[in-house]
């Protein structure tokens, strides 16, 4: 999940077009990758920018089913091209109004690809500052408790991600560093843990 409501810098773009093509490598055989670029335009029935499963390589792959080594080749070409195409437009984003971090990570829990297994990783690439009219980082701070006693909290079931563990390459915003704290961290991992989840890795981006 790709957060694009903010530009992301030079160095910050590299990083992370790097740590995806990397992950393309970790894949297990069959196992499905969805990449979502999201901002407050497209979180209904978000289209992913790569819905792919790992075909395998010459070692892992049926032969009697697949050109093992052509497969693998679509597959590498279909997975870098749209990355790139997509880092690249984070150089430049136009504004936007809200950062509903929250909405884009509820509108890939209920995606189908990523709802139709138990074995589930959510790797979010975001400085993490919800802001909408209903609740912003911005203005109400970081206080998880008193979140959870609005009527916008409930708009978010608990346990929307039901034994998933969380990775957060976390975009490092020079302006708000006095927001990206450890109680901005600690509201995160208490949000996954209601919602079922385990934060497993935060790095910074």
């Amino acid at each position: 999940l790709i957060d694009a409501t903010d530009s992301l810098n030079a160095a910050q773009i590299k990083t992370m077009a790097e740590n995806i093509s990397g992950l393309r490598e970790k894949l297990e055989l069959h196992e499905w990758v969805g990449v979502f670029v999201l901002n407050e335009d497209n979180l209904v029935l978000p289209e992913p920018k790569i819905a792919l499963c790992n075909p395998g390589n010459e070692k892992t792959c049926n032969p009697l089913v697949l050109n093992c080594q052509d497969a693998r080749l679509r597959f590498e070409r279909m997975f870098s091209e749209p990355i790139k195409n997509a880092a690249d437009s984070l150089a430049v984003l136009p504004p936007q109004n809200t950062s509903p971090i929250l909405e884009m990570i509820r509108a890939v829990a209920l995606d189908g690809g990523f709802d139709s297994t138990q074995n589930r990783r959510l790797i979010i690439v975001s400085d993490m500052l919800q802001n909408v009219p209903q609740y912003s980082h911005y203005k109400n701070g970081a206080d998880f408790a008193a979140w959870q006693k609005t009527e916008y909290a409930r708009e978010f079931p608990q346990l929307l991600l039901a034994g998933a563990e969380v990775e957060i390459w976390y975009v490092k915003r020079p302006d708000w560093k006095h927001l990206q704290t450890r109680r901005h961290v600690e509201f995160w991992e208490k949000f996954f843990a209601a919602a079922g989840a385990e934060v497993v890795r935060l790095q910074p981006l």
